[in-house]
């Protein structure tokens, strides 16, 4: 079955099949995502083809935050191993969007301080990997893998990508 009729079948269990669809902004991966809108209520769609992305550890993040009290999507809906989430849908608006609109900034950024501080006051979990130098490296090579494509219109040489690599 194509990816088309499994969402449309995931939207149809969630309750959302009747809702207009909107294509959001492509992030660095397989990922696709979509505004949903059925009668004023919204959220959003995430498509993440199983096998080239998992939604588990999207998942456990958002539990995680929320858990700490802290700002994520709430999980509407879920088919983990079909690569579907139905989540709360935050809006558009960025801090960047925002600042220009007051003339006190100061609140925004003692609210990201202090959201910064919440996750370092307690012990990551478990199950989170450490950020170390490895991480950071593999992490890195998306901006080679992804953005190098997008903006020169060809694949990423060997040559290239060691001169990348050796700049790190």
């Amino acid at each position: 079955m194509d990816r088309s009729k499994r969402r449309a079948q995931f939207l149809t269990r969630c309750g959302w099949d009747n809702a207009n669809s909107k294509t959001l902004a492509a992030d660095a991966s397989f990922r696709r995502y979509y505004r949903l809108d059925s009668c004023g209520e919204r959220a959003v769609l995430m498509d993440a083809p199983p096998s080239q992305e998992d939604v588990r550890p999207f998942v456990a993040v958002a539990r995680h935050l929320l858990n700490l009290g802290l700002s994520a999507p709430k999980i509407l809906g879920q088919d983990i191993v079909g690569g579907f989430l139905l989540m709360e849908d935050l809006g558009d608006k960025k801090l960047n969007d925002l600042l220009p609109m007051t003339d006190n900034e100061e609140p925004f950024y003692e609210r990201a301080i202090d959201v910064l501080c919440a996750l370092h006051e307690r012990p990551p979990p478990a199950w989170l990997a450490p950020y170390d130098e490895k991480l950071l490296l593999t992490e890195t090579d998306f901006l080679i893998d992804w953005y190098w494509p997008a903006v020169t219109g060809a694949s990423v040489t060997n040559p290239t990508r060691e001169a990348y690599h050796d700049a790190w």
